[in-house]
């Protein structure tokens, strides 16, 4: 027998004994059903992560064709750097529900977080579509002309700007955030052919 064996007999025994003293042989396991029930029951602000995910997978499989859990689990992925996944349900979201405003700006959001902070063409579309369907998403509309006037697509912008601008109020706090934006392409130079 070979020396590898006894020491891999004699970690397993010592892996029995370990259980049968500190673990608890005895013990039923305790089925899904029951754990998702204990989950169910508790309050939503004394969930783990885990627990959350779990209670929100649930929901999903109950209400299929709701775009909500879809995108409440993708906001979980994402918040654990999980981009890919993020994006996946987000899309999940759309598919059942395309008119989503939440699941629009976030999908935005976490590809131009993936991206390192540019605006690619389907964060302006999925942000341009968020403003579009709820003009108080100021945000969202924002970023779409920005992405537009980056894009050389200037009067696109300005025409959506003229739009926000139009919206806001003067002491609205939305306002800095647009200032701040239109006053950083001012000091930008132009796109060049």
């Amino acid at each position: 027998m070979h020396i590898n064996h006894i020491v891999l007999g004699l970690a397993l025994l010592g892996g029995i004994l370990l259980y049968v003293w500190k673990g608890e042989p005895g013990r039923a396991d305790l089925p899904y059903a029951a754990r998702a029930s204990e989950i169910a029951d508790k309050d939503p602000l004394q969930l783990t992560p885990a627990e959350l995910l779990a209670r929100l997978q649930q929901i999903a499989k109950d209400h299929p064709d709701d775009a909500e859990p879809q995108y409440h689990i993708g906001v979980l992925m994402k918040a654990q750097g999980r981009q890919t996944d993020a994006i996946r349900l987000f899309q999940a979201a759309l598919r059942r529900d395309p008119n989503y405003v939440p699941a629009l700006v976030a999908l935005g959001d976490v590809v131009i977080g993936r991206d390192g902070g540019a605006i690619n063409a389907l964060a302006e579309q999925v942000y341009l579509r968020a403003w579009t369907l709820d003009p108080t998403q100021v945000r969202p509309g924002i970023l779409a002309g920005y992405a537009a006037a980056q894009d050389g697509r200037r009067g696109e912008a300005d025409a959506i700007w003229r739009e926000i601008d139009s919206q806001l109020a003067a002491d609205d706090p939305k306002r800095a955030m647009f200032d701040a934006i239109l006053g950083s392409l001012d000091e930008a130079p132009p796109p060049q052919d």
